[in-house]
């Protein structure tokens, strides 16, 4: 594989003015021990329900969807991470609050 193409292609990704890298990961006090279970994350997506509060974007927010695909695999769930194409300008299918385990 060529060095000087990345997959998933160019990727910019902004930060905040005021960010740091940190020196250990902020979830390594985390337990974890549930998300060994595909059943118990299915369980725990199927039981979210989002806080009102937080549905609220502002004025100048475009409408969007996120995709997490998670599936079982031999080592446990897995997450399935996907990019949009850089040639879409827009979805045209968006899924507004949508919570489906």
């Amino acid at each position: 594989m060529s060095t000087s193409r990345r997959p998933g292609g160019a990727q910019a990704l902004p930060r905040p003015t005021q960010w740091r890298e940190l020196q250990h990961s902020p979830f390594d006090r985390l337990d974890t021990a549930a998300l060994t279970d595909f059943a118990a994350v299915r369980a725990a997506v199927a039981e979210f329900t989002p806080n009102p509060a937080s549905q609220q974007p502002p004025a100048s927010a475009q409408p969007s969807a996120v995709l997490v695909g998670l599936f079982d695999s031999s080592v446990g769930p897995q997450v399935l991470l996907t990019r949009r194409s850089e040639s879409a300008r827009y979805l045209r299918a968006r899924a507004l609050g949508l919570c489906r385990p």
